[in-house]
């Protein structure tokens, strides 16, 4: 009778600890964890984008800066570790940096909606726009903070870039 009870007992203790580690909410369990990612980041502030363009001088040279408020919408993909990012921006002062240019600096706005993708690996977000790399971001939890590059040329060429780290965002 006693080794029944000490029997019992053992499997009562068992079965608790199964249920309390099957119920804990980390990554080694994947049925309870919530991709932390998904949902809508914004900067706390406008952020200061640098523009260089080869419309002055025919050669690629900054020659303005805008402001933009960036608000980011992260939805999950059936792709493990892959998102897909809906960028929109307020854009302000636009700010005219390189006084030889006096005819204009050849900027052509970017588009917003921007759709981009992301790929995930660890803490590291690599964002991706019309098949290039565009910026390395890191995850922080609660916000996301990184930097923006890219370039492209129609009738001139053009790069949009940030400071190293500039773009902070915060989750909604």
């Amino acid at each position: 009778m006693h080794t029944r009870f000490i029997t019992r007992s053992l499997l009562i203790i068992f079965f608790f600890l199964v249920i309390v580690s099957c119920s804990k909410d980390d990554e080694n369990n994947p049925a309870k964890t919530e991709d932390h990612l998904v949902g809508t980041y914004k900067t706390a502030t406008p952020v200061l984008i640098k523009i260089q363009t080869d419309f002055c001088s025919s050669e690629m040279e900054d020659v303005a800066t805008i402001k933009w408020d960036i608000t980011w919408k992260i939805v999950k993909t059936a792709t493990e570790n892959v998102y897909q990012i809906t960028m929109t921006y307020i854009s302000s002062d636009f700010t005219v940096t390189n006084s030889s240019c006096t005819d204009g600096v050849g900027y052509a706005p970017e588009p917003t909606p921007m759709y981009l993708n992301a790929a995930v690996n660890g803490n590291e977000i690599t964002i991706e726009y019309a098949g290039d790399i565009i910026g390395t971001f890191g995850d922080e939890g609660d916000s996301i903070t990184g930097d923006l590059e890219y370039s492209y040329c129609y009738l001139y060429c053009q790069k949009i870039y940030t400071d190293v780290d500039e773009i902070l965002f915060y989750k909604q």
